[in-house]
């Protein structure tokens, strides 16, 4: 697999740098060693689709819910 990436634009460059921003937010308000039970698991999946985002790769979000 090659991966061809267009050049980036600079609107393009500022999200990246917005999102990589908005992940340093994250880390800083809610570090990885929360007190409240169950949030743990929810920021670890935030943080993995923040780092995906600021790689530039897409990231879907779905509304469902499973059981």
């Amino acid at each position: 697999v090659e991966w061809i990436e267009q050049q980036m634009s600079w609107r393009d460059a500022l999200a990246l740098h917005l999102r990589a921003a908005a992940a340093w937010v994250i880390e800083t308000i809610a570090p990885r060693s929360s007190p409240l039970p169950g949030i743990g698991a929810a920021l670890a999946e935030a943080r993995a689709l923040i780092a995906l985002a600021a790689e530039g790769r897409p990231v879907y979000l779905c509304g469902c819910r499973v059981d």
